[in-house]
């Protein structure tokens, strides 16, 4: 068995139309994390990227510089979050320059299937745009067929011969394991045995049939770790959270101004985080359904959320390596024949302080950890 570490990447580091529209001209995540303030005496922030490297992922060089640091320190493949609204993509350009760069770094996808707001201006009435998940089989087709040129790329991941297609809230998708069935006979029509569908769990969710249709399960971190509500400095919005997740979005979205308005911020042990997310990878070795962990390096959204962010800290590369050693220990365990698939948050997030790519604290720590560890 050997270890493969799928980093999630995340394509808001290039401008659109669409977030010029939303945000202001030339808008793109870069321009919060430059301005991200420290919110105590030793919390770091802003974070700057080696050699202040703020790329842009609409050119060609950006993305083969990553492919080239991602396969210089043994990544197995990213995990490209993907935007699709009833038949409208969204940031597409670096999957697409991906795929046409001649390279051997493999890849698969991740549905962001969430409805866009701005919420990270407390605004969460403001849509900016509706996921509406209707159940549309024209539209279903529409999407499938662009899928498909990533699915039939020999590079991209698979497993059990199937190419692997993530969800990322199957809980908000009422028609999810109809769409799941539609995914998998439109494979068996292309020739492939079919489909290996994730469901990402994020969040705690009433309907247990929910993930029925997947093949696994992959528990998001810090997401999961937050919903536990085990933070310093723990507020009133963290007890409106739990009880918002429970009803449906329409509501969510009413009442999140309430949340927001009532949020502080709140800091975390990475310590605690680990021994939690170790804990229950032990329990997840004997469930039915194959369960696959991601970990990260370190979390902060000070540069989406302000006085209202979540942050680790006293996270650190060295602490990363200790505990994702005995992660490893843990899912070599698994009698299941398959190689320890872990998936990370995230190659790229700068914006939530979940990145891989060098910046001027660490440099390259973190990257040579899963160079030592990826055998």
């Amino acid at each position: 068995m050997s270890n493969k570490f799928i980093p999630f990447y995340f394509p808001q580091l290039h401008a659109i139309p669409e977030n010029n529209k939303w945000w202001g001209e030339n808008y793109t995540d870069w321009d919060r994390v430059k301005v991200a303030p420290a919110l105590t005496k030793n919390h770091h922030q802003p974070r700057i990227p080696l050699n202040h490297n703020y790329y842009d992922q609409s050119l060609a060089d950006t993305i083969k510089w990553q492919i080239d640091l991602a396969t210089s320190f043994n990544i197995y493949g990213l995990n490209f979050y993907h935007y699709w609204f009833n038949g409208k993509l969204l940031l597409e350009k670096p999957i697409q320059l991906f795929k046409n760069i001649n390279h051997d770094l493999k890849y698969c996808i991740t549905w962001a299937n969430e409805t866009w707001s701005k919420r990270w201006d407390g605004k969460f009435n403001e849509i900016l745009i509706k996921q509406e998940h209707a159940v549309d089989y024209d539209e279903w087709t529409a999407h499938f067929n662009y899928l498909i040129q990533f699915f039939e790329d020999e590079r991209y991941i698979r497993i059990d011969a199937k190419p692997v297609f993530l969800i990322y809230r199957p809980d908000i998708f009422p028609q999810i394991n109809a769409f799941l069935k539609f995914l998998e006979d439109k494979c068996k029509e292309r020739g492939l045995p079919g489909i290996y569908a994730i469901g990402i769990k994020a969040y705690e969710t009433t309907n247990k049939d929910v993930y029925n249709g997947f093949d696994a399960v992959l528990k998001f971190q810090p997401r999961i770790f937050f919903g536990k509500g085990k933070g310093e400095k723990t507020s009133l919005a963290m007890k409106v959270q739990a009880r918002l997740r429970h009803l449906p979005e329409k509501y969510q979205l009413i009442l999140g101004d309430l949340k927001y308005k009532l949020q502080r911020s709140t800091s975390y042990s990475i310590d605690d985080f680990w021994k939690s997310l170790l804990h229950e990878a032990k329990l997840d070795l004997y469930s039915e359904k194959k369960i696959y962990e991601s970990v990260l390096t370190d979390w902060d959204n000070t540069a989406r959320y302000g006085i209202r962010a979540k942050y680790f800290s006293n996270a650190s590369p060295e602490k990363f390596e200790y505990y994702l050693k005995e992660l490893i220990e843990t899912l070599s365990k698994d009698n299941r024949g398959q190689d320890n698939y872990i998936f990370i948050n995230a190659w790229n997030e700068w914006s939530e302080g979940a990145y891989l790519e060098p910046d001027e604290k660490n440099q390259y720590k973190y990257l040579e950890v899963l160079k030592r560890l990826a055998i």
